[in-house]
C-alpha cells in the first residue's frame, strides 16, 4: 500500500525543497505516490499532467518574475491554436534558466498581464513568431470571438510593437476580424502541425 503525501503536496506540484519541509524525502518522490512533472518538480501521481499542472510546476523553478506568454498563454486563455510545447515564458531575469520543455525568452519589460500570465493580446503578439499566418489570424478571430481582446485593442497594440517580429504582428492583427469563426478550422482536427 502506498502512503499517501500530506494534504499540502496532493493538489498542486511542489519543488524537493518543499517535500522535505513536510517530511517527504527524495526517494519517496520517485516512488508511487508521486510524478517527475520538471527536473526538481514533482506533482502526486493522481493528478493528470494538464497544461495548467505543467505550467505552475515550471514557474515554481523559473525566476520569480517569470510571466507565461506565447502559445501557452493562448492554450491556458483557452485558444488552442499551436503546439504548447516547449512551454513559453519571459523575464526580465538575466540568469540562465534551462529546463527541458522550457523556453525564457529574456526581455526589458514584462509584457502586460494578470499574476502570472501574459494579458491575451500579449500572448497573441508573441505566439505570432511561432504560428503560421493562416493559425495566428484564426488565434486572433478566437480571442475576439471570447471576448477576451477586440480588433481595434489588437491593432493599436501592434501599432505600437517595436521587436522583431512587428511585422508579422501588424499583418495578423490587420487581418483579425469580429464576426469570423475561424476557430472551426482547428475545432474539426484540421490545425496545421
Amino acid at each position: 500500500m502506498t502512503t499517501p503525501l500530506p494534504r499540502p503536496l496532493q493538489q498542486r506540484p511542489f519543488t524537493i525543497a518543499q517535500a522535505a519541509e513536510l517530511g517527504v524525502g527524495r526517494g519517496r518522490l520517485h516512488g508511487p505516490a508521486c510524478q517527475a512533472v520538471h527536473r526538481g518538480v514533482f506533482a502526486s501521481a493522481d493528478l493528470p499532467l494538464t497544461l495548467a499542472l505543467r505550467v505552475d510546476a515550471a514557474l515554481l523553478v523559473l525566476p520569480p518574475d517569470a510571466i507565461v506568454t506565447g502559445v501557452t498563454g493562448l492554450h491556458l486563455w483557452g485558444v488552442t491554436v499551436g503546439n504548447s510545447n516547449p512551454l513559453t515564458f519571459a523575464s526580465t531575469n538575466r540568469v540562465d534558466t534551462r529546463r527541458a520543455g522550457v523556453r525564457v525568452s529574456r526581455t526589458r519589460q514584462l509584457p502586460p498581464g494578470e499574476g502570472r500570465r501574459a494579458s491575451p493580446d500579449a500572448c497573441f503578439f508573441s505566439a505570432v513568431s511561432s504560428l503560421d499566418l493562416l493559425d495566428a489570424v484564426a488565434a486572433g478571430d478566437w480571442l475576439v470571438r471570447l471576448g477576451l481582446t477586440t480588433v481595434p485593442s489588437l491593432l493599436a497594440s501592434a501599432a505600437t510593437q517595436q521587436w522583431r517580429d512587428c511585422r508579422r504582428v501588424r499583418a495578423a492583427a490587420a487581418l483579425v476580424r469580429k464576426r469570423v469563426d475561424s476557430t472551426a478550422r482547428h475545432a474539426c482536427g484540421c490545425a496545421s502541425s
